[in-house]
């Protein structure tokens, strides 16, 4: 009996074990079998091991069946896969996106260029004296501080250069030779001009070396194009050009005459004249290189503000052998914008002249100036000027010929007219005359309206 109860006794000993084994060891093994299934069945873009790859994972023997020999059944991907495989820097070809969630497709930007030209900059020699600085240097930046920040929003700014610039002050002559300081350079260039028209019937009053030596000054200066004079045969055979937000405008310059003097035989290329041959030759040049060609004639009458019949004449061949606009100083005076319509159907803005942009001539007329402003449109392939308009300015200087400067109209106040040299200068004046000039002050191209 007791040997009966031992075993009995020894039995439920080894039942419990065998009870204990089954409640602590298979949970554990199913639990360890579960964790390692799961690992196996893990996606390889979803490791978080950065190098593990495809390849490698394709290679790994335990992707061939689970460890109870079953064949693994590939996840479907889910959205953060899809988001993985389609990022730029893992792949090089993005699946189809729907149509909605697609960038809109590039296409041309219309660009503008604007540009801005002022007439005559004429330092009589009033003006030139009034630069002396204390310390005996010269400097002019304030005849062109009340309109640089206007025209630093343009992209293209001309002025007119009406005299010969020196360093020589024995040369520094008012009317009828005239002679100015070379400061003047260095004080237009800050103002923000970077296109120059230099031919005009003053361009040979200080002769040949002066007129090179200020050339090679002006080249000096970065960016500046210098049109109409030369100092070699090449240059006078190529066209000015300057490229803008990707648009190429040619600047061709030309003067009707030199005041009785010539143009060195041995320097044929100081100077370009008006002569229509010449012009017609340069623009069909120009029309291969560029995309916009203006043409600055020096012509017209003094102190006249309707343009002579040589002006009309030679502004309609001008447009007619395919220049885009013309922009035409001397007269002293402004004169108005016409839109010739050559025989092709071609719209092309014509100012015949600026007026003075600084001077020191007297009555008011003269001090009457004109800002002209083209706008140029590029759309795509397709260049044109597409706006132009006429922009008034005052030309100022005080009684006791200290202070020269410009204003834009809309700058210049009653209380400004008052110390004007000419009181007859008040910006109702200026308006009035200017309108009557300007009987078109702005024009959209292609439009049938003023």
């Amino acid at each position: 009996m007791r040997n009966r109860i031992r075993r009995l006794g020894e039995n439920n000993i080894l039942k419990v074990i065998a009870v204990l084994i089954v409640l602590l060891v298979i949970p554990t093994l199913l639990f360890m079998h579960s964790k390692w299934n799961n690992k196996q069945m893990q996606s390889p873009a979803q490791s978080t091991d950065p190098s593990v790859t495809m390849e490698d994972f394709a290679a790994s023997p335990s992707n061939q069946g689970d460890v109870l020999g079953n064949a693994i059944t590939p996840e479907p991907e889910t959205e953060a896969t899809t988001t993985e495989a389609v990022n730029p820097i893992e792949t090089t070809e993005a699946p189809a996106q729907n149509p909605s969630e697609t960038e809109p497709e590039e296409v041309d930007k219309v660009e503008y260029v604007d540009l801005i030209a002022v007439g005559d900059n004429l330092y009589h020699l009033s003006i030139t004296n009034a630069g002396k600085q204390p310390d005996g240097t010269y400097n002019y930046d304030s005849i062109y501080e009340n309109v640089k920040s206007f025209i630093s929003e343009f992209d293209i700014k001309v002025i007119n250069q009406e005299i010969p610039l020196t360093d020589d002050s024995s040369k520094w002559q008012g009317f009828p030779v005239f002679g100015g300081p070379i400061q003047a350079v260095d004080a237009i260039t800050d103002a923000g001009f970077n296109v120059v028209t230099h031919a005009t019937n003053h361009s040979m009053d200080q002769g040949k070396d002066t007129a090179l030596k200020e050339l090679e000054y002006w080249k000096t200066k970065k960016d500046v194009i210098v049109s109409g004079m030369y100092t070699s045969q090449e240059d006078y055979d190529n066209i000015d050009i300057g490229e803008y937000k990707g648009v190429k405008v040619a600047f061709l310059n030309y003067t009707y005459g030199l005041n009785g003097y010539s143009v060195p035989k041995d320097a044929p290329y100081l100077v370009k004249t008006l002569n229509i041959d010449r012009v017609t030759e340069d623009i069909a040049k120009a029309k291969e290189l560029a995309d916009i060609v203006i043409v600055f004639p020096h012509w017209g009458e003094e102190y006249i503000t309707t343009p002579n019949a040589y002006q009309k004449d030679m502004a309609r061949r001008i447009a007619e052998a395919g220049a885009d606009a013309i922009i035409g100083c001397h007269p002293h005076v402004i004169q108005p914008l016409e839109i010739l319509t050559t025989s092709e159907g071609k719209e092309v803005p014509c100012f015949y002249s600026l007026g003075n942009f600084i001077s020191n001539m007297p009555r008011g007329e003269r001090c009457v100036e004109c800002m002209a402003h083209l706008r140029i449109k590029k759309d795509g392939g397709n260049v044109s000027i597409d706006y132009v308009e006429a922009i008034p300015m005052v030309n100022y200087y005080t009684p006791n010929f200290t202070d020269y400067t410009v204003y834009m109209l809309s700058d210049y106040s009653d209380e400004i007219a008052k110390t004007h040299r000419n009181t007859d200068v008040t910006p109702r004046y200026v308006e009035a005359f200017f309108n009557n000039v300007f009987t078109t002050r702005y024009y959209e191209l292609g439009s049938s309206e003023d």
